[in-house]
């Protein structure tokens, strides 16, 4: 498992995937830019995994923060915004659906779009204000 995540967490939140016949972990912390790491003007950072759950009717995406610098699970940080990515009958009909999500960092905002691989024209989009993420940081402490 990536990440180093902890064994009783593993075995706490391991589950089977019958239709990806794969197993995935929940509630894991998926750094995509580290505590102290410089991140460039319009970089954009791109993730990927698989629904999960077939029968969904929304997955919802956490973008999370953390003052730890390897954060391995949920718990190690704090939730500044979710997305959801709603489920149409159409993707239920495609075996092995990949969500892509995309990280956008500009000079005072990140944006967040998410979507499916067999439909990327169907972004969805949440925009965060880095102001506002300080806030919420100095709330969490």
């Amino acid at each position: 498992i990536k990440n180093n995540v902890p064994q009783d967490h593993i075995d706490k939140f391991k589950t089977f995937n019958k239709h990806a016949n794969a197993y995935g972990v929940k509630g894991c912390f998926m750094p995509i830019a580290k505590k102290n790491q410089e991140v460039q003007h319009n970089q954009v950072f791109t993730t990927e995994s698989a629904m999960f759950d077939p029968n969904a009717k929304s997955i919802t995406i956490n973008v999370l923060c953390s003052d730890d610098e390897h954060p391995k699970t949920k718990d190690d940080g704090w939730r500044i915004a979710e997305l959801k990515l709603h489920i149409t009958e159409e993707d239920k009909k495609v075996m092995n659906v990949k969500i892509i999500t995309e990280f956008h960092f500009y000079d005072t905002q990140l944006k967040v779009f998410a979507y499916r691989s067999h439909s990327a024209h169907l972004k969805q989009e949440i925009e965060l204000n880095y102001a506002a993420i300080a806030k919420m940081d100095e709330w969490a402490v």
